[in-house]
């Protein structure tokens, strides 16, 4: 596989920095790592690059993860017309087997593969691979030579001096996509002549200025003293972002700094408390990339407030998730909210997923099994492993301090991209 690696990287002029890397810091989180290789070489790189070139094309993929044939993985380890000759024999190469075991996660359909995990960046990261090489070979077959390629996952930016390159590139590589059932994204597909701007997200952009505006005010409270921005009117900015440019990455930051420099800290609960409450909840039901950042945030300004309190806002906000799907992951994250305020909830009627209940049983030493097995035969042995077996880690749930910390919620705890 590194071999294969490699050889997808052989062409220097196309770079991919979105293979997953582990953090070799303390300070420091995997993710944290992943954040400032986008920041170091592609953000960064991009907008060196405009001293080098004119023109940036910047593209991507439609719906990558959920439109990967999952056959095309064989094809990227092995070769497409090697695995083709021999279908039958392929399907034991290690390729295939990895083929084999994604489509059976998923119903035994071969389109898509499960989204989120660095196990499936990785995966995915062997087609992006086998991509850059087809495309890197097809470049040299037309003599293009005068080019540079940054992909990080599914996004390209494509730089040249000639239009008329670009073009000739974005073709040859809408042609390798076609090939493995993939297509380019023509709403993000755009020519730039003003690198250096388009270099930047538009959140960041968006957000930077204001940033720097609410820091000075807040940090710098005793300069300015009534002129000091209140945590409402702080929020009331955040979650304009939240609207503007739902998801994105400025949003996760903007919420990190409002707890680590303006939440963490608070001794006593606001005046205001329901309303930034309500805020944050509206931000996350809208934006579920920032559901723990809010629940986390939500825990702060909580701290020392009365136990059965709390849980009436538990149990509204839960409400508000009632009807949408998928509410798991906010019910994991509540119910750190309810360790971190010594709340003892009846979880049968607070949290409805077999997880959360799971965990709580498991932490007062009673088993509870996640998945249903009555189906599994009463005089099998399997059936005691099946009640016996928990996936909570009992000892350090225990231990677990009810303060959160700023590994929870921060990927790098500074300032540095």
């Amino acid at each position: 596989m590194k071999d294969r690696f490699k050889t997808f990287q052989s062409n220097g002029k196309i770079k991919c920095y979105s293979i997953p890397i582990e953090s070799y810091e303390k300070t420091i989180t995997d993710n944290g790592a992943m954040i400032l290789n986008w920041w170091d070489n592609i953000e960064q790189e991009s907008i060196s690059k405009s001293l080098e070139y004119k023109y940036c094309l910047f593209t991507d993929i439609t719906d990558f993860y959920p439109s990967i044939y999952t056959h095309s993985i064989p094809w990227a380890i092995h070769g497409k017309n090697k695995t083709k000759s021999d279908i039958k024999k392929s399907t034991k190469w290690y390729g295939g087997k990895i083929d084999s075991k994604i489509q059976r996660m998923q119903h035994n359909q071969t389109n898509g593969i499960p989204q989120g995990s660095s196990l499936m960046d990785f995966i995915s990261e062997i087609i992006l691979g086998y991509i850059d090489l087809k495309l890197s070979e097809k470049l040299e077959d037309k003599n293009i030579n005068e080019y540079k390629i940054l992909r990080y996952r599914d996004d390209y930016r494509i730089f040249s001096n000639s239009k008329n390159d670009i073009e000739r590139i974005v073709k040859i590589l809408h042609e390798v996509l076609q090939s493995l059932n993939l297509k380019l994204n023509s709403n993000k597909t755009y020519l730039s002549e003003n690198i250096i701007l388009d270099s930047i997200k538009k959140d960041k952009l968006y957000w930077e200025p204001k940033r720097a505006t609410l820091r000075n005010s807040y940090l710098n409270k005793k300069k300015y003293d009534k002129g000091a921005i209140t945590l409402q009117k702080h929020l009331w900015q955040i979650k304009e972002l939240a609207d503007k440019y739902p998801n994105c990455g400025m949003l996760k930051k903007s919420l990190t700094e409002f707890y680590l420099e303006r939440v963490s800290n608070i001794e006593e609960n606001p005046n205001d408390l329901e309303i930034l409450v309500s805020i944050l909840v509206d931000i996350m039901t809208k934006n579920p990339n920032a559901i723990k950042y809010c629940v986390i945030i939500i825990t702060s300004l909580y701290k020392g407030a009365n136990p059965i309190y709390v849980m009436q806002r538990v149990k509204q906000i839960l409400k508000k998730y009632s009807d949408r799907p998928n509410t798991e992951h906010v019910e994991i994250w509540l119910q750190r909210l309810t360790k971190s305020c010594s709340i003892s909830l009846d979880y049968e009627n607070i949290f409805k997923s077999p997880l959360t209940k799971h965990i709580s049983k498991a932490s007062e030493n009673q088993i509870d099994t996640i998945f249903p097995i009555e189906w599994v035969d009463n005089n099998t042995h399997y059936l005691s492993e099946f009640k016996d077996t928990t996936i909570i880690d009992k000892d350090k749930y225990n231990r677990m301090i009810k303060e959160v910390v700023a590994s929870e919620i921060d990927s790098l705890f500074k300032d540095i991209y």
